[in-house]
């Protein structure tokens, strides 16, 4: 066993020194999974023909987006936050750097009820871990056109989040509510399924990372009185040996507009 220091003190003083995020980047935590129903970009690239014209909305900072790019003929990413849509250009900047100049990409501040985008104009919208607007899909897609959107569920992180509350979602979020706000709109449902399998961080500095990242979600925050109490009693009762263990509860709808 690691001799992880896991007062309340000594995480105090680790979160100060915790890295923040960039975008949505996490490829710096160590983790182990259980076995995954789907993986994301493989669904993308399964449902999504080649050559076509792809806006993803929630793009964060363009992480999994800059992933698939050379599937598409052009792609756009939209998010809300600007300081996101920076972060993707520079991760768009060191794409093109490592020899990848063809991506056709571009990215925009937008939100997901208004994303300002012409009138069916996108073979295809892509929505990952952010909010969809059915209403507003449907007003960017061609007839015809795919929306593929990967929703993270209610018990995600359970063992991680409850002692804070969890995470604040809203109902109309619910991935029953999208999934028949589009079959009010005549859509055809091609895959609606869930997935929950363990999630293994290898060590604590990844824990720490993973729950800084989402801070905001939260209910209860660094800034909460009691906070670093509750870390600590969270991390004891999830750690085997010097690893700690929740899970990841995730949602995938795929659904084509009509002809």
């Amino acid at each position: 066993m690691s001799n992880y220091d896991l007062s309340p003190e000594a995480l105090r003083a680790r979160w100060g020194s915790t890295s923040e995020r960039k975008g949505w980047d996490f490829s710096r935590i160590r983790v182990r999974k259980g076995p995954e129903r789907w993986i994301y970009e493989d669904v993308v690239r399964n449902c999504v023909p080649r050559g076509t014209r792809v806006a993803d909305i929630g793009t964060g900072g363009g992480e999994r987006l800059l992933g698939l790019a050379p599937h598409f003929d052009h792609a756009i990413g939209i998010d809300l936050d600007p300081e996101m849509v920076d972060t993707a250009y520079h991760n768009l900047s060191s794409h093109r750097a490592q020899n990848r100049p063809e991506i056709s990409v571009e990215f925009m501040v937008g939100s997901a009820d208004e994303t300002d985008l012409p009138e069916c104009s996108f073979d295809a919208v892509l929505n990952r871990h952010s909010v969809a607007i059915p209403t507003e899909v449907d007003r960017n897609l061609r007839p015809g056109g795919v929306f593929v959107t990967q929703q993270v569920g209610r018990r995600n992180l359970t063992k991680l989040l409850s002692r804070f509350g969890g995470q604040d979602f809203g109902d109309d979020q619910l991935p029953e509510s999208i999934k028949e706000e589009f079959v009010g709109l005549s859509y055809e449902v091609l895959r609606f399924e869930e997935a929950d399998y363990e999630y293994r961080y290898l060590d604590l500095d990844s824990a720490l990372f993973q729950l800084k990242a989402i801070e905001h979600y939260l209910v209860k925050t660094s800034e909460t009185p009691n906070f670093f109490e509750l870390l600590s009693e969270m991390l004891i009762d999830v750690r085997i040996d010097d690893q700690f263990v929740s899970n990841e509860h995730r949602h995938l709808i795929v659904v084509r507009k009509p002809v």
